[in-house]
């Protein structure tokens, strides 16, 4: 449910509104509110590219990693910053991009199709 208020959230706000879309440098400059919703809609647009029925285990996967984690927004956000620290490569690419990489560190791989 928190999610759907924040893809909402997201949907509604100006930034939303302007097709806004950030980099992984500007995301960190976003105050922590913003910065929240923008990796909750990050995190629900990854898990929202399923092709067929073979891609929901990978989907499956992370949403359960992070569910069970009991991970909030903020609390992503706070460990997606955490882990780029220390790769500098990642600071220079996408918000989806270090998001990607912290969860395959943090929940690994998906499962084989």
């Amino acid at each position: 449910m928190l999610r759907l208020i924040c893809v909402f959230l997201i949907a509604i706000s100006s930034v939303a509104n302007a097709g806004q879309f950030y980099s992984y440098r500007q995301w960190v400059a976003l105050d922590d509110t913003l910065r929240s919703l923008y990796i909750a809609g990050v995190f629900d647009s990854l898990l929202g590219i399923v092709r067929d029925r073979k891609d929901l285990p990978v989907t499956k996967h992370y949403d359960n990693c992070i569910t069970r984690a009991n991970m909030s927004n903020g609390d992503l956000a706070d460990n997606v910053i955490a882990f780029v620290k220390s790769k500098p490569e990642l600071q220079e690419k996408s918000v989806s991009g270090a998001l990607m990489n912290y969860l395959i560190a943090y929940c690994g791989p998906p499962p084989t199709r």
